[in-house]
């Protein structure tokens, strides 16, 4: 036989090669990990348009927030810790409002939350309660209703491989982005998360994934850095997530895209329409300590 034959009959015998897969849902750190969270958000350029039926203003609007917290884990059950304790090192907002090229507003400012912690305690679902633990202090409140995603609900709890892509469903959009009482109540969602490649990241081996994501809501007032009164609200993004293999987190993530707000809302007894266009580009990393 010769050898061509000999090595093709070889690889015959051998059949296809099998994809490596990967399971990317869940939380496998350590149960005394500490994770310092960042984030920073750049909305510049935004367009303002206030419609008041005779008169109509148009004004640009560019805000920014930046974020750091240093996040610890207690109460483990059943492989997931049942509270989280978050120290607020950095949360402050910043934005600038002008009308034909004059600034007519431009603070900056720490969220009452800053230097502050918090510990979340597990409703046994999606949603988590906040109580202050330090320093106590009655004038400062937290959302009665917090979505946490600890353990990607981006992700398939089944294995995937590299080239495959799913869509997140409805209910797991809800869980990771927000419902009643969180601000932010999403009426409709999409999300389509594609496995591109296994890559390394600051010496970590990750899932470098790409995503695109549709949602639609309504956006509560009386968040920090929420609008002024109730508004219909649309948003796309694209972006790339990098998510470690071994202990399930997302330590970098990236997004770039637009939302649009709209509403009515009454100032000084007068009723009018707004409208904003708001660009969006955000990056957020997860060391650990």
């Amino acid at each position: 036989m010769k050898l061509g034959v000999l090595a093709l009959a070889l690889v015959f015998l051998a059949g296809p090669a099998v994809a490596q897969t990967y399971v990317l849902r869940g939380f496998n750190v350590d149960e005394n990990a500490v994770l310092v969270f960042e984030q920073s958000a750049d909305m510049t350029g935004g367009a303002v348009l206030v419609d008041m039926g005779a008169q109509q203003f148009a004004q640009e609007m560019d805000m920014a927030n930046m974020l750091k917290q240093r996040r610890s884990f207690g109460n483990w059950g059943d492989g997931l810790p049942g509270e989280i304790t978050v120290e607020v090192l950095v949360n402050t907002q910043s934005q600038k409002v002008s009308m034909n090229g004059n600034v007519m507003a431009d603070t900056t400012r720490a969220d009452d939350l800053q230097g502050r912690t918090v510990t979340y305690t597990s409703q046994g679902d999606t949603s988590w309660v906040a109580t202050m633990i330090a320093p106590e202090d009655t004038t400062i409140s937290v959302d009665d209703a917090n979505p946490i995603d600890l353990i990607g609900r981006a992700y398939l709890a089944t294995p995937v491989s590299v080239g495959d892509s799913w869509e997140v469903d409805a209910a797991n959009m809800v869980a990771m982005f927000g419902g009643p009482g969180s601000g932010a109540d999403i009426e409709s969602a999409t999300m389509t998360v594609t496995f591109d490649s296994v890559a390394t990241y600051n010496g970590m081996e990750v899932a470098a994934l790409s995503y695109a994501m549709n949602a639609v809501g309504l956006m509560q007032p009386g968040q920090e850095g929420g609008p002024p009164a109730a508004m219909q609200m649309e948003m796309e993004t694209t972006g790339t997530i990098y998510r470690t293999l071994d202990t399930l987190v997302d330590v970098y993530m990236d997004a770039e895209g637009a939302m649009n707000m709209g509403g009515q809302m009454e100032q000084g007894g007068q009723s009018m329409t707004l409208s904003m266009e708001i660009p969006l580009k955000l990056t957020r990393t997860v060391t650990f300590e």
